[in-house]
């Protein structure tokens, strides 16, 4: 049997205050490529959010989320499940989905 994996309550509001830093992700803000603006944004949404590393916290959704869009098409085995997966979905900057 598979291990599910969910996005929790905790990373759902984690990423509504990510949403508030679009230079961390929205590749068409003039921020974007500014590595200042970044590292002030992380230092920010560390305070905001009391996560011990939000970068990783970040990397982490981002990357269970893009394996959960790319999952096997109807009828194929899927391990992964989602929970509040509408958290995830539209924040800019991403082919299509916003990353």
């Amino acid at each position: 049997m598979c291990d599910s994996k969910m996005v929790s309550k905790c990373e759902a509001e984690f990423m509504d205050v990510v949403r508030q830093f679009p230079c961390l992700y929205d590749k068409s803000s003039v921020d974007f490529k500014k590595r200042d603006t970044k590292v002030e944004a992380w230092k920010r949404l560390k305070e905001i959010s009391v996560v011990d590393n939000p970068e990783n916290l970040y990397k982490t959704i981002r990357d269970r989320f893009t394996r959960y869009r790319l999952r096997p098409t109807p009828g194929q085995s899927s391990c992964i499940q989602f929970i509040q997966y509408k958290a995830l979905v539209g924040i800019p900057g991403g082919r299509g989905s916003g990353w």
